[in-house]
């Protein structure tokens, strides 16, 4: 996408899946006819379906043009449509900021964006668990954008919840949850920052199955009933710490990778998961205290509990590897 002065250029490809009731003959391929006849229907889903707008406004289309620019066989057939788009849009608003967002039908496919203003350059992976994005954010915006995430993935990222669970259930105590979730903050911290800055490297599917092999090993301790002491325990959360911190980068790779304020960005992402991280421990701590009101014993529960985890992440090792 290439932004000028006066408009706004937006030039992408669209699997042809993605499309619905234009694919004619259903071979998961367009014809020149077929794009032809329904020219109109599938500028209509395009509209539907990427949605571009310049400081809320939506600005007027000045051109549509369908290309088809890759071939199947030699043939005129495609699998995929490009569609170019000029846009006159008002530039003045307030921040400058453009958002571009995907619905669900087009995103069976992840999408790469590059979007040029000036010398500007923002290039960032749209797909399932990120369909929007706003570019040309200031320092301060990407801040907000980045802890917005980090609260998000701590909440519902389903496998670091677990384990921060198990963590804190190892033994209730405010003392020893400061100095766990300090140790675990600052180890995470650690390798998302050097692995967003691209300073490390671990592949994904390595990672995924050691933040697995985490859950699995805190749910056995808890099992079979072995306590450590605490700075060994917390040891042990520093080093499952530097994993989990691999996986936040690999998870946020779906986010601006070319982004004008990297410090912003791992900042506000590190400080999210740190909100994420009180409020994870504030409910189980409220939760833990009431069932403890209630019940004469609630070792049963974080039995229960702890074959929950070791179930769950049993399952999840063994899909990841």
């Amino acid at each position: 996408m290439q932004v000028f002065p006066e408009k706004v250029v937006l030039l992408i490809s669209v699997p042809v899946s993605t499309l619905r009731g234009v694919d004619t003959d259903q071979d998961g391929m367009l014809q020149p006819v077929e794009i032809k006849q329904g020219r109109s229907e599938i500028i209509r889903q395009l509209e539907q379906g990427i949605a571009l707008t310049v400081g809320g406004d939506a600005g007027r289309v000045l051109d549509d043009q369908l290309i088809v620019s890759s071939h199947v066989d030699n043939r005129s057939s495609t699998t995929q449509v490009e569609w170019l788009r000029h846009l006159l849009v008002d530039q003045s608003k307030p921040g400058g900021e453009m958002k571009l967002q995907f619905s669900p039908q087009m995103l069976a496919t992840d999408y790469l964006v590059e979007v040029r203003r000036g010398d500007l350059l923002e290039v960032v992976k749209f797909s399932a668990g990120y369909p929007s994005h706003t570019f040309f954010k200031d320092a301060w915006g990407t801040l907000k954008s980045f802890w917005v995430a980090g609260v998000e993935h701590i909440l519902f990222g389903a496998d670091h919840l677990v384990f921060l669970v198990l963590l804190l259930l190892s033994a209730v105590s405010v003392r020893r949850w400061l100095w766990v979730l300090s140790t675990f903050t600052v180890a995470h911290g650690l390798t998302y920052t050097l692995a967003s800055l691209e300073v490390i490297y671990v592949k994904p599917t390595l990672v995924e199955a050691v933040i697995a092999a985490t859950i699995i090993l805190t749910s056995i301790l808890h099992l079979a009933k072995f306590s450590l002491p605490l700075k060994w325990e917390m040891a042990g959360t520093f080093g499952f710490g530097l994993f989990h911190g691999l996986g936040f980068a690999s998870a946020m790779g779906d986010m601006a990778i070319n982004t004008r304020f990297p410090v912003s960005s791992v900042a506000g992402f590190n400080l999210g998961i740190e909100f994420g991280q009180l409020i994870v421990a504030f409910v189980t701590g409220l939760i833990f205290l009431s069932l403890a009101r209630i019940l004469n014993d609630t070792k049963p529960i974080i039995r229960a509990i702890s074959f929950g985890g070791l179930s769950i992440g049993c399952y999840w090792l063994f899909q990841r590897l």
